[in-house]
């Protein structure tokens, strides 16, 4: 593969991030240990957070946010659990929205011995989970998914801050729930995400194709140059 081609590939993929990072907020961590949680059943507040895993995602929900304030400087806050993680491998955790719905996010995840030993990660998580907020993510997301008795597991903080201004009132002081579309992407071989894979075969597939097409064309620009050429010697 010649030099010209291989930057070819470079920059068509570097191209595809840019754009399909737009209107995306993301993290990665990788998938912790396995541990009990046992203590996560017995709390009230931690054990009616969210469950989400693997098969669940992605999936489109509405998240509530708020104008940031200076006792909430990041907005609203929604906790998730991610449950049935494989230990150690990387996951890239995505948050999606729309152009229309602009929102500043931000992405946390903690283990449970983290949320366990804070005070202030578990008085969040508590008051979340007796949120109008949190009923309303749960009416999106149907049944509750149980958490196995031991199982690789982490907390998600996302802070949702309305990021507009308008003339009406009425969104400056309650801004509507933004629409977001939730994706956990295992990586390959802790490397690469997943979902870039049949992309990046596609960009390699497209970049081949064109570069034996733009030899064709220059064999056949070359043959009527010469054509050309040998009419205006006859002449």
């Amino acid at each position: 593969m010649s030099s010209q081609l291989l930057k070819t590939l470079v920059l068509l993929l570097l191209l595809f991030i840019a754009v399909t990072s737009a209107n995306v907020d993301k993290t990665i961590f990788l998938g912790p240990a396995p541990k009990s949680t046992t203590h996560l059943k017995r709390s009230i507040g931690l054990s009616a957070l969210p469950v989400l895993g693997p098969p669940q995602l992605p999936v489109a929900v509405q998240i509530a946010r708020s104008f940031p304030l200076e006792t909430s400087s990041n907005g609203t806050e929604t906790w998730l659990l991610l449950s049935d993680l494989e230990p150690a491998r990387r996951y890239e955790l995505r948050v999606g929205f729309p152009a229309t719905q602009p929102t500043r996010f931000g992405l946390e995840t903690f283990t449970l011995e983290d949320v366990v030993n804070s005070p202030l990660l578990l008085s969040s998580c508590i008051a979340f989970a007796g949120s109008a907020a949190k009923r309303s993510l749960d009416a999106t997301l149907g049944a509750k998914r149980d958490v196995k008795q031991t199982t690789s597991l982490l907390f998600v903080r996302i802070t949702a801050a309305a990021n507009y201004f308008t003339t009406d009132k009425t969104l400056m002081q309650n801004p509507p729930p933004v629409d977001v579309d939730l994706a956990l992407d295992p990586f390959i071989l802790n490397i690469l995400p997943g979902s870039l894979l049949l992309t990046i075969g596609y960009i390699v597939a497209l970049a081949i194709s064109a570069w034996f097409l733009s030899d064709h064309i220059w064999i056949s620009l070359g043959g009527i140059k010469k054509e050309c050429d040998t009419k205006s010697h006859k002449e």
